[in-house]
């Protein structure tokens, strides 16, 4: 072979190589950033606004931007949407008023009702949620609990009597076995109400009831999450929670140092539990506050956009990317969506509504 033929078919073989490098670089780059683009989806969800249609919002950037989904969707007109969760499959389940339940598969680009039969009047549904084996959970009025192994087409539907008939506002799926519902317990007449919760470690097939030391139970709860296998909170009422380490055998009570209305502490309306140590809490009169040290002490992190409001769900994308919805305290109705991507140090009005925004849900 001549030096000029061997020179050029060296120089072909060079950039072949090449080409191929910049081929399965592009295509790994590629695969790399899908994963990332999946964990920046989050929805939120709320009353109706002025269009008469219960709210539900999709953003595809971690709550910088949000659209409405489902505006014309029968099932969910002159109704509230309470509670937004993703189940392990991707299918994004919301839950509220007059036994109002709906999923989508497609992120959204379909919603379809979940139909449901009741033996008597039908719940409100105040939770959603999902186990790991995507066991969805549902709870709501009337000490009334759901769930479905197969999507929402079955249902093994149970009142539980720790409640005696009150809502079960929250409810966490630890494990496919351990179960903890939380919320209020009818005690007399009138607005007389304690705190329930109840917990099952079998999968829902048995109940039992959690009663804290010191009378804590006299608070309502309002919600409860979990982290890992172990670390259950359950919160509530005049910043109160209660605490467990060990899959809910033994608890820790505590509260918020911070005044509210009346000069009593804040409820506490939504969680979200970052690790074992790390907690983002939504409260009334606007206040988010932090944990890093398990609840020993707090840092009240602000808000932004309209006062008057209470802060009613929190999630979060990682330690420095959360989402916070609002609801208006009175009248005028209103809501709003905050996102935070410093970790708290500052907070940001994302969108604003002329209906409360309960529930968000950022997928992980």
């Amino acid at each position: 072979m001549k030096p000029e033929q061997n020179k050029m078919n060296k120089t072909c073989l060079v950039w072949a190589l090449i080409s191929l490098l910049i081929f399965f670089s592009s295509s790994c780059s590629k695969n790399d950033d899908q994963p990332n683009q999946k964990n920046k989806l989050a929805w939120a969800v709320g009353a109706a606004d002025s269009t008469a249609y219960a709210l539900v919002l999709f953003s595809s950037d971690q709550g910088e931007n949000w659209i409405r989904q489902g505006d014309t969707m029968e099932a969910i007109k002159d109704k509230e949407l309470s509670s937004v969760f993703i189940d392990p499959n991707g299918l994004v389940w919301a839950a509220g008023s007059d036994a109002t339940l709906i999923k989508t598969a497609d992120n959204g680009q379909k919603w379809e009702k979940v139909k449901v039969s009741f033996a008597d009047d039908k719940p409100d549904f105040a939770a959603v949620t999902s186990a790991p084996d995507a066991t969805i959970w549902v709870s709501g009025s009337g000490g009334f609990v759901m769930h479905s192994s197969n999507n929402g087409i079955n249902w093994i539907q149970q009142v539980l009597p720790f409640f005696n008939g009150g809502l079960v506002q929250g409810i966490t799926a630890v494990n496919n076995d351990l179960i903890v519902a939380v919320g209020g317990k009818i005690t007399g007449t009138g607005s007389d109400i304690d705190g329930a919760i109840a917990v099952s470690r079998d999968g829902g097939k048995s109940w039992g009831e959690i009663v804290l030391a010191d009378n804590y139970g006299r608070h309502e709860w309002i919600g409860v999450k979990h982290f890992g296998n172990d670390h259950i909170v359950v919160y509530g009422e005049q910043g109160h929670y209660s605490y467990s380490s060990d899959a809910g055998e033994t608890w820790i009570n505590d509260s918020l140092s911070i005044s509210g209305g009346g000069g009593l502490p804040p409820d506490i309306n939504g969680l979200s539990m970052i690790s074992e140590n790390n907690w983002w809490a939504a409260l009334d009169l606007d206040h988010v506050m932090l944990t890093t040290n398990q609840g020993i002490s707090w840092t009240d992190q602000g808000s932004a956009g309209q006062g008057n409001m209470f802060l009613m769900g929190i999630d979060h994308a990682n330690e420095h990317v959360a989402i916070a919805t609002g609801a208006s305290a009175g009248w005028p109705q209103a809501g709003k969506i905050l996102q935070t991507t410093n970790a708290g140090t500052t907070w940001m009005v994302k969108y604003q509504s002329d209906a409360p925004i309960f529930s968000v849900a950022v997928n992980k």
